[in-house]
């Protein structure tokens, strides 16, 4: 069984390196942990043997706009009883609406068409984020 792990436009490089190292040392022994790019995710036949879906941190935008035509399949993987993991951004992207910072030149807010969270999902929590970096 395979652990896929998204790698494409819009993912932290820090975020990747950490959800790898992490699911390598807590799943490793049982599972394969591979990245997956959007086309890999649209075109490919990824839901056979995969046992979790892992969408790191990073930057939601970019999400919506490489995974778009990989949606339908990553839906129809988790309504068949497959698994999903969003990480920060990849939390984000699954949720039914999100507000994030509005008011800032970060603002990002719409609907998002996963929706495995029905509601809204609301950030920065802490004030004075700044992407790539750990503040």
């Amino acid at each position: 069984m395979n652990v896929l792990v998204y790698s494409g436009p819009g993912v932290s490089q820090t975020s990747l390196d950490a959800t790898l190292s992490t699911l390598k040392s807590l799943l490793g022994s049982n599972f394969a942990i591979q990245t997956v790019s959007p086309k890999a995710l649209e075109s490919e036949p990824w839901t056979v043997g995969c046992a979790l879906l892992v969408i790191p941190g990073g930057r939601d935008l970019p999400y919506l706009a490489s995974l778009e035509r990989a949606i339908p399949k990553i839906v129809g993987y988790v309504k068949a009883g497959g698994s999903y993991l969003g990480i920060c951004a990849g939390a984000y992207f699954a949720s039914g609406r999100i507000e994030w910072e509005i008011g800032t030149p970060l603002e990002v807010q719409g609907e998002r068409p996963l929706k495995f969270f029905p509601g809204l999902s609301k950030g920065c929590m802490y004030p004075g984020f700044q992407y790539d970096t750990e503040n």
